[in-house]
């Protein structure tokens, strides 16, 4: 590989730069530091570190050299989320800037559009690929994918109660299990119910990119490696469109949408 010489100006979020350190590049690899202009205080809103940088991959790090995560660099909003989320990007750790209905605009008419929010969700591979030009990833198959997360968490967690769940507080014989658990019982059922019309082979994906939120770029890593060879990314793609179809008729969701007891993308 030849040289690659570059400057750049980025955000800068930990210890000052110094030349000969190395920084992470985003594909892989390292980028050699070869002089270091700060602008700003460290931490400051927009960019406040420019890097003239090297690249040569025929030349081995020295030994002892210091090493930057590219994450270090990435950009983040004081207001927002704990910054080790919005650079997380991916997964369930991280996070991703959205656009959702008020939920309390609940009067919306034909002259005027329901008031909506901006602002961070939990990472959703689903949105971003739906984002891209020429995605068929359809608002069915995010509110399936939503309901479907819905219920997992539901069956696995339950839900957040005073009452103490299946026992009463105190000695007294209880007179049932509570509501919470209950519904928990409900979400497990629906969740057993749904993944049994599903083949075996595919759940392993429905739980990595629905469940656990990671991207379809990682899934074809694990299924090369799993497998030996390299995984056609447009395969694999057409296998989540099939489970995701799947999945919305299982769980009803166009007819849900169309009478208004599913609300649409958030």
């Amino acid at each position: 590989m030849s040289k690659l010489r570059e400057t750049r100006r980025v955000c800068w979020d930990g210890p000052n730069p110094h030349p000969g350190d190395y920084l992470a590049a985003r594909g892989g690899g390292w980028w050699l530091i070869q002089s270091v202009r700060l602008h700003r205080a460290i931490g400051s809103a927009d960019g406040d570190v420019t890097l003239a940088l090297l690249r040569d991959d025929a030349v081995a790090p020295h030994p002892g050299a210091v090493f930057h995560p590219y994450a270090i660099c990435l950009a983040s909003e004081a207001s927002g989320p704990p910054r080790v989320r919005q650079v997380a990007g991916v997964g369930a750790a991280g996070v991703m800037k959205a656009s959702w209905r008020d939920p309390a605009d609940v009067v919306p008419n034909a002259s005027r559009q329901p008031r909506r929010i901006t602002g961070y969700r939990t990472f959703c591979p689903l949105r971003r690929i739906a984002a891209a030009p020429g995605s068929r990833i359809t608002e069915t198959h995010i509110v399936a994918a939503d309901q479907f997360r819905a219920s997992w968490d539901l069956a696995r967690y339950g839900r957040t109660s005073s009452d103490g769940g299946a026992v009463g507080s105190g000695f007294s014989p209880s007179s049932g299990p509570s509501a919470r658990c209950v519904d928990q019982a409900a979400a497990a059922l629906a969740v057993k119910r749904a993944l049994a019309q599903f083949p075996p082979a595919q759940v392993p994906m429905l739980v990595f990119v629905l469940i656990d939120n990671r991207p379809m770029q990682a899934w074809c890593q694990a299924v090369s490696k799993a497998r030996g060879y390299a995984a056609n990314p447009q395969v694999e793609m057409g296998r989540l469109l099939t489970l995701l179809d799947l999945l919305a008729w299982i769980l009803d969701v166009e007819d849900g949408l169309a009478d208004g007891r599913l609300a649409g993308v958030a």
